[in-house]
This record gives C-alpha cells, structure tokens and sequence, in this order.
C-alpha cells in the first residue's frame, strides 16, 4: 500500500460553524458545572459536630469578648489547671465569622505547660486549613511529621489518629544569646462521624458526602502544642499525649471504631 503525504486540505481549520459549535458546548459545560455548585450550595444541609459547643464566652488577647459560645475544652485535666487562651486579632479576623473557637492553657505543678485549640468550621470550609502553615508562620521550622495513635479508653477504647509535628527555632534572649527550642503540636480533624489525622482525607470526605448526601460535614481542627528544649522531646510527647488521652472524651463526641478483640487481648499482655 503507498502512503500518501497529507493533502492541503488535512490542514485546514475548522469551519467556523463547528469552532462555533465546539465553544458553546464547552460554555454550556462549565454553566452547567457552575448552576451544578450553586444548587448544592444553596440547598445544602448542615452536618452536626462532632465536638461540645457550650454557651461559654470567649475573648481575644485583650480580653474583649468575640462570641457567646465556645468549644467546650474541659477547665481541669489529670493534674493541670487551666486558664482561657485568648484569640489572636488577626486569626479572628481571618476566619468566617460563623466560626466557633476553643482555647485553654494547661499547666501542672512540674510546670509543664500546653495549649489546646480547637476551630470548628460553620458553612464556610476555608475556616479549616492546613495546620502546618499556622506553625510556619509563626517562626518555627518542620523537622518532622508523622502519624501515630493514641489510646482513648472512653466512651470504649479506641485508637484515635493524630498528627505529629517536632518543629525547631532559635530565638535570642536578653543577654543577646541564641537559644534553641522544640515544639510539639499534635493535630487531627473530628466531625459527627469521622476523625482523621490527614488534611486531604477530610477534604476528599467532605467532597464526597456534600455530592452524595447534599450534606455539608461541620469539622472541627484540634491542637494540642507544647515547647521544650532539644532532647526532651520524648518525655515531653509522652506527658501531652497522656493529657490528650484524658481531655478528649470530656469535648469531643466522636470515638473511632471499638478495638477488635485482639488488639485488647495484646493491652493486656505483659510489658517488657
């Protein structure tokens, strides 16, 4: 068979007719989509939280009061006492203002000191971010993330995922001398049935259930943060998680799935 070298006619363009035609489908599509999104948006139902909201004022660092209800972070945990934790001008400024915060200052008698935040999102989901541009943004530096599981024994025991960041700084004090720190901040999502410790797992699930159900799922972004010196990180995660471990069952409604009769079999095998 003899190949033949494309005609002038191969290239010509389109007529104007179906250039006309292929761009008004194409509007057609994305009005579509657009009238698609409006009509979800405007018919959307509001999912339930899956933490306490408490009638509880809360103020900003001035102590000026912003709302009429809170998050309702427990005042006493194991051996910490508390104080409210104001919010910051521009992080109230910032988020939508259907927001609801939740912030408190724990310490013990060891002087051992941590906050716990919690913003939970209401019909506008760029309230809830991506945590790790809060820590970046305030000077510190990333070294490492990961995700592990924290025992909860109410209301049943329950493995609950959290993220784990170990951040570093240097900051300069007043005799003029650098000094290192080390954060932990440990964060996860929590709605009226889900937690996850993964950003884009809550975004893929909110998606999913705003095109299946019409619903939008309210979540909620926990925190618990605390600062010590390099070296001490480990008895320092160990004593937050032992605080998270007691303080969640007391704000947040939402458990992850009883543990299997084998995974309470291994809690009660003896520990090296």
């Amino acid at each position: 068979m003899v190949e033949r070298e494309p005609t002038a006619a191969a290239y010509r363009p389109l007529p104007i007719m179906n250039r006309t035609v292929s761009f008004s489908l194409a509007l057609l599509l994305i009005l579509s989509g657009i009238g698609g999104l409006l009509f979800i948006r405007s018919h959307q139902k509001m999912g339930n939280p899956g933490v306490r909201i408490v009638s509880v004022p809360i103020c900003d660092v001035e102590g000026v009061r912003i709302a009429n209800q809170s998050i309702g972070l427990p005042e006493k945990v194991l051996d910490f006492s508390s104080v409210p934790g104001g919010i910051a001008p521009e992080e109230f400024r910032a988020l939508h203002k259907d927001t609801t915060f939740g912030r408190r200052i724990y310490t013990n008698s060891t002087g051992f000191m941590f906050t716990t935040s919690a913003i939970l999102m209401g019909r506008d989901r760029t309230s809830i971010h991506k945590p790790q541009f809060c820590l970046t943004g305030q000077g510190w530096h990333i070294d490492r993330s990961e995700i592990v599981s924290l025992r909860v024994d109410r209301p049943h025991p329950y493995d609950l995922p959290v993220m784990k960041l170990t951040a570093s700084q240097q900051q300069i004090d007043e005799s003029g001398r650098a000094v290192s720190y080390t954060a932990l901040y440990v964060y996860w999502f929590v709605t009226e049935d889900n937690v996850t410790a993964e950003h884009s797992r809550r975004m893929w699930s909110m998606l999913r259930v705003l095109l299946e159900k019409g619903i939008l799922e309210r979540w909620a972004y926990i925190s618990f943060f605390t600062v010590c010196t390099p070296g001490e990180e480990d008895a320092a995660f160990q004593e937050l998680s032992r605080a998270i471990r007691a303080a969640v069952p007391d704000f947040q409604t939402t458990s992850g799935p009883p543990l299997t009769a084998a995974a309470r079999a291994a809690d009660e095998l003896p520990k090296n």
